[in-house]
């Protein structure tokens, strides 16, 4: 996305490199841990329902352990 920015840039297609460079943006704030990346999940559970698959996933996919 960055070289595309620069690009237009260049081209002097100004309005469509800012665009970019907001999508970038706020693509950075939901996987920067400075961002929002960097959240912790509360999750409270009934007892005797089951997990939530996403929790399931991103738990895995954080290598988290599960905790109870």
């Amino acid at each position: 996305m960055r070289t595309t920015q620069s690009e237009l840039q260049r081209a002097g297609r100004g309005a469509e490199a800012v665009r970019v460079w907001e999508e970038r943006s706020r693509a950075s704030l939901l996987a920067e841990p400075a961002g929002f990346g960097g959240f912790w999940w509360l999750v409270l559970a009934t007892e005797g329902l089951p997990e939530p698959r996403w929790l399931t996933r991103a738990r895995a996919g954080a290598g988290r352990p599960e905790v109870r």
